[in-house]
């Protein structure tokens, strides 16, 4: 009936535990990260966040990946970028 553990067959009382466990740590994870993200959302000035990110420098990549990834998602998001194609037409050029 599927994957073996020690040996046996996982029940599937077993597997429903094993499910569960990962859905609430995965809940856990994007609960956390939506608190961080709504903490970084203070940041709105350019010079508060060059000040974030020069703070950030200090430390090791390992220890701020996840905040220089939501800061730049963030910025992504925020940038409205227009397509050339779907530009306003000037009535005055040529």
């Amino acid at each position: 009936m599927g994957g073996l553990a020690r040996g046996g067959p996982i029940k599937v009382s077993a597997r429903l535990i094993v499910l569960d466990a990962n859905l609430a740590n995965w809940r856990a994870a994007r609960e956390r990260r939506r608190r961080l993200e709504r903490e970084l959302s203070c940041f709105v000035t350019p010079a508060e966040q060059r000040d974030l990110l020069a703070t950030l420098d200090r430390y090791p990549d390992s220890a701020t990946c996840e905040l220089r990834e939501l800061l730049a998602r963030r910025a992504t998001r925020n940038r409205v970028q227009p397509w050339p194609a779907i530009r306003p037409v000037d009535p005055h050029r040529k």
